[in-house]
């Protein structure tokens, strides 16, 4: 699940709630309850990128402001989706 914290914080914590429900905790990946502190974030979403099947985006209304940016999470997470070959679902 890809989002803006500062955008659908409060959805995509409902949304994630929901999609345990349906799929399992095991099957639903969600930075905040699935990255150990410490741990570097960004090979932990590459690596958990080649392994799912499909990655959900949340699109609020403040969603494409940073996309330009090249550090953006967002963007890093969409980007390695696409070039997997992973369906995104917005």
């Amino acid at each position: 699940m890809s989002y803006r914290r500062r955008d659908s914080r409060h959805f995509s914590g409902r949304f994630h709630d929901k999609l345990i429900a349906a799929f399992g905790h095991d099957n639903v990946f969600r930075d905040i309850d699935s990255i150990k502190p410490g741990t570097d974030f960004v090979e932990v979403i590459v690596d958990t990128l080649q392994d799912v099947d499909v990655v959900v985006v949340l699109i609020g209304p403040e969603w494409a402001d940073g996309v330009d940016a090249t550090g953006d999470f967002v963007r890093l997470e969409i980007g390695h989706a696409l070039e997997s070959g992973r369906p995104v679902i917005p």
